[in-house]
């Protein structure tokens, strides 16, 4: 929800590193005390090398805005997490290839690997799922045993 609010607001996601993190972990140190750090439950560490689900949106902010959302969910010391990668404009079009680039680009920056990646999880859109240039084809030239899921949250929205 806080990146939700963070790209409403189009500000860096490194807010949230610099200024929201810090807040949340005086916060829950407050209420644990010094069982916070031992079982800190915040995680926003753009370094995760396990394998990883990556959670890819686009949304369409206006009729000419359209944002690229990654978020990855990865098993890390024995416990789930969920960790809000980047938020990127994407300035030309979205295509399949478009998102790929994208992420890709953020790969190579991060030094990560499309082998770490075990699913992806998009909408339901061609862009996405196009046999012979949407994203999930592009990710299975990479990584041929990468899974791929449909949305939960976007099947509801589709459902109600």
């Amino acid at each position: 929800m806080v990146a939700l609010r963070i790209a409403q607001e189009k500000k860096p996601h490194t807010i949230a590193e610099n200024h929201i993190l810090p807040s949340c972990n005086d916060i829950v140190h407050c209420i644990l005390g010094d069982c916070a750090e031992k079982n800190s439950p915040l995680c926003l560490s753009r370094t995760t090398q396990s394998n990883a689900e990556l959670q890819i949106w686009q949304m369409t902010l206006s009729s000419s805005c359209a944002q690229l959302l990654v978020f990855a969910r990865c098993i890390k010391d024995g416990d789930f997490k969920e960790e809000f990668l980047f938020c990127h404009c994407l300035e030309t079009t979205t295509k399949g290839e478009d998102v790929f680039q994208q992420v890709s680009d953020y790969f190579g920056r991060m030094r990560l690997s499309w082998k770490n990646v075990s699913a992806c999880t998009t909408d339901g859109t061609p862009a996405m799922l196009g046999i012979h240039s949407g994203f999930r084809a592009r990710v299975k030239t990479v990584n041929p045993v990468s899974k791929h899921n449909h949305c939960t949250i976007h099947r509801y929205a589709l459902a109600s």
